[in-house]
């Protein structure tokens, strides 16, 4: 086989073997949002936001309040929904 042939043949498994992959990332993009989907919500106080490293006290706060971070209100306390941070802004380490 020439060398150009063999290029051509190398870029069409390479082609092949990167359809497969985005065809894999679809069905495990299904699948994560809906396991998702189906967890209960994970209501954390903005302590255990900074523990978790996503910012200080005073960043989270700001956050809550221009609607960045979803939260839910009882009274006077704040609680960030985990599940809901995760689905706005991707992964979320505990």
């Amino acid at each position: 086989m020439s060398r150009p042939l063999a290029v051509l043949a190398e870029a069409r498994a390479t082609r092949r073997a990167v359809d497969e992959l985005g065809k894999q990332v679809a069905a495990l993009t299904v699948a994560i949002t809906q396991l998702r989907a189906g967890q209960p919500s994970q209501l954390v106080t903005v302590a255990r936001m900074v523990e978790l490293g996503h910012g200080s006290p005073a960043t989270i706060r700001r956050r809550i309040a221009d609607g960045t971070i979803p939260c839910v209100r009882h009274g006077r306390t704040v609680r960030v929904d985990l599940a809901a941070l995760a689905t706005t802004s991707g992964a979320v380490t505990q």
